[in-house]
């Protein structure tokens, strides 16, 4: 862990553990054994995983746990539950296995409060799925209980067969913007390795990668609750973060998931994207910030990010757009050259708010596939900034 100054001046250089937070194998309605499923998602370099089988599969008793094959000595495995009902789907995560049958109750009677006071009795958190319509699933149709530990805002590919625009852009801002301090996840909600689906997405489709300060469930799960959490298409993928400096001594400390004072007075934030694999040379960087007419036309609409370049720069160097998002609103972009960049800015700390991070690009898939991927492919948790 970085304790001191490290690169670009964050405090959060290190400690990122990616993993996939939703996936389904033949316990539920997968199409491969857990053995395989697990296999893959070490292939994948991911650091911890979980099975989240449909508790409706399992008649409420998860089974999976206790398989010899749920097992890995590469990645941390969380245990995990699909909370699965027609009004909404939610993922319990433990840190070991725990006991189900109040949850199962929760699903009979259709009580969204009382499985969140059951999760958190057993000491997992729960986490919404899929809140948006999509062609796979169900939305989530109950009121948000207080508690909800978290929120899948990405699930699958970014723009289709899953609406995460309308998840994140609607759903999840708007509770933001009502004061709800509520971590975002990602998670590929894999349900083939052989068959058709599997030609499109798969585990660490998308990834979410989590600050954490060790390599344990217990730290994974902690991380997650505390918001810690940034999410890129793929476990190789670019991702970003954004931090801010709370006492301007040069060091961003206030990482995604925290609180800043409201202080009326400026702050400096640092954002930063890194490629897995990629060495942290920011020097070779560039980052230019776009007009505040470009910015408008873009929240508009009448500006497509397409229309902007966004394929190699020079020498295969990628370019993307970096988005701020002050409140749910467009605040400000750049245009950032390389696979390692950073930049910093300023705004006044007056609340509340909360700023986040939308990172435009063009996945490294199939042109095929780039239809359903879309061009967001990364995205952050806030950094909130109290109420005065």
């Amino acid at each position: 862990m970085c304790v001191l100054l490290c690169p670009a001046g964050t405090a959060w250089a290190d400690d990122w553990f990616r993993g996939d937070l939703h996936a389904h194998s033949l316990y539920s309605d997968g199409d491969s054994p857990a053995a395989d499923v697990i296999a893959r998602a070490e292939a994948l370099g991911l650091d911890f995983f979980v099975l989240t089988e449909h508790d409706t599969s399992l008649g409420g008793d998860p089974r999976h746990w206790s398989d010899p094959a749920y097992a890995s000595d590469r990645m941390v495995l969380l245990y995990g539950m699909e909370w699965t009902t027609p009004l909404g789907h939610a993922n319990i995560w433990g840190a070991e296995p725990f006991p189900y049958e109040a949850l199962w109750q929760a699903n009979r009677s259709r009580d969204a409060r009382a499985a969140v006071a059951a999760a958190h009795a057993v000491g997992a958190l729960f986490s919404i799925n899929h809140p948006a319509s999509a062609i796979f699933s169900l939305p989530w149709e109950y009121p948000v209980p207080d508690g909800v530990d978290a929120i899948e805002v990405w699930n699958s590919l970014y723009r289709l067969p899953s609406l995460n625009r309308w998840a994140g852009h609607y759903i999840w801002d708007d509770l933001l913007s009502r004061g709800r301090h509520l971590p975002a996840v990602g998670g590929s909600d894999t349900h083939m390795l052989t068959g058709w689906m599997s030609r499109f997405w798969g585990p660490g489709n998308p990834t979410t990668w989590v600050y954490a300060e060790a390599l344990t469930a217990d730290a994974i799960l902690a991380g997650i609750k505390a918001g810690h959490a940034t999410i890129s298409y793929a476990p190789d993928a670019v991702r970003v973060v954004l931090s801010a400096d709370a006492d301007a001594d040069g060091i961003y400390e206030t990482l995604i998931g925290d609180t800043l004072p409201a202080t009326g007075q400026p702050v400096s934030f640092h954002l930063s994207i890194e490629t897995p694999g990629e060495p942290d040379d920011h020097n070779n960087a560039a980052a230019a910030e776009l007009d505040r007419t470009v910015v408008r036309k873009l929240e508009e609409g009448s500006l497509q990010p397409a229309n902007i370049t966004l394929s190699a720069a020079a020498a295969g160097i990628p370019v993307y757009l970096a988005g701020v998002f002050k409140n749910g609103r467009l605040f400000r972009v750049w245009a950032l050259a390389g696979r390692t960049a950073s930049l910093t800015f300023r705004d006044i700390a007056a609340g509340p708010a909360y700023y986040r991070v939308e990172l435009i690009g063009m996945p490294d898939v199939t042109p095929v596939n780039r239809l359903l991927y879309g061009r967001v492919i990364a995205l952050t948790n806030p950094v909130y900034v109290d109420a005065e």
